[in-house]
């Protein structure tokens, strides 16, 4: 018994509803036949493995919860797999109990069920809410007069709605909101909002970009960890014979990194000196 856990099922009554039909199947065990239960998201887990205790197996799905995790098939097929094969029982069967969302299957699960094996899927299916999601969240980093600026960029996505809605999307950080904006989003619409730099100064600064909880709390939020970087110095060393700009190109490329990442020094034939090997020095 394949049950989804992943963080769409806890819509509406979804997750009810596939306890319900897992205990269904789970009654229906003979004395010969023998049951295990595994939860999947984007990982999986036996919580019960290759029973006959009623007990057991009811315990394990009153015990069940809905994670935070995405839809993966994979990993619970894998298991499956891996129990039917062990298993010396004459034939066995899969049952997944999931709302089938398409990005939980890639196409490159590799998962050979052993020869006779039945998959039986059992589709929970509500009407879709209207559901504002934060999907992506991009941290650019620029260094100016000794401080690093974090400019983000947050991009959200909405499921469902019948008519354009206007939304607030605030940037939190160290549990403070810093900045809002507003946003227009489409019936199945995205949009991408961008905040204004803000100095990074602490080490191990936590942040996090919101939308207003709805029905699917658990992406109404993406959530980062930010410290403040080292610039490397970089040497570039050059032959005494080379030409004047032989190394130009990679010099500015260098110097105009996205981040400002790095200090670049250039030596000439003998002109390089153990301090430039060494690095700079603190006293």
């Amino acid at each position: 018994m394949l049950l989804d856990q992943s963080y769409s099922m806890e819509v509406g009554d979804r997750w009810e509803r596939a306890v319900q039909e897992a205990r269904a199947a789970f009654a229906g065990l003979g004395p010969l036949d023998r049951a295990s239960l595994v939860l999947f998201s984007q990982g999986a887990r036996v919580v019960a493995r290759s029973t006959s205790d009623p007990t057991r197996l009811d315990r394990a799905l009153r015990e069940a919860r809905v994670g935070s995790g995405t839809t993966r098939y994979g990993p619970g097929l894998k298991v499956a797999q891996t129990i039917l094969e062990e298993s010396t029982l004459p034939s066995g069967e899969v049952f997944m109990v999931s709302d089938f969302q398409r990005i939980g299957w890639t196409g490159d699960e590799g998962v050979r069920l052993p020869a006779g094996s039945t998959v039986t899927p059992i589709v929970i299916r509500t009407e879709i809410p209207d559901n504002i999601q934060v999907t992506d969240v991009s941290l650019a980093r620029l260094a100016a007069s000794g401080r690093e600026r974090i400019t983000p960029t947050a991009r959200v996505a909405r499921q469902g709605g019948t008519e354009p809605i206007e939304i607030p999307v605030s940037l939190e950080v160290d549990g403070q909101e810093l900045q809002s904006r507003s946003v227009r989003l489409a019936p199945d619409g995205s949009a991408t909002v961008s905040f204004s730099p803000f100095t990074l100064s602490q080490p191990h600064t936590r942040g996090s970009v919101r939308v207003p909880t709805d029905a699917v709390e658990a992406d109404d939020a993406r959530h980062f960890v930010l410290s403040p970087g080292n610039s490397l110095t970089l040497v570039i060393a050059e032959g005494s014979r080379a030409d004047r700009d032989a190394s130009l190109y990679l010099r500015r490329a260098l110097e105009t990194s996205d981040e400002g990442r790095f200090r670049v020094r250039v030596r000439r034939g003998d002109g390089v000196r153990p301090v430039d090997l060494d690095g700079p020095r603190s006293s």
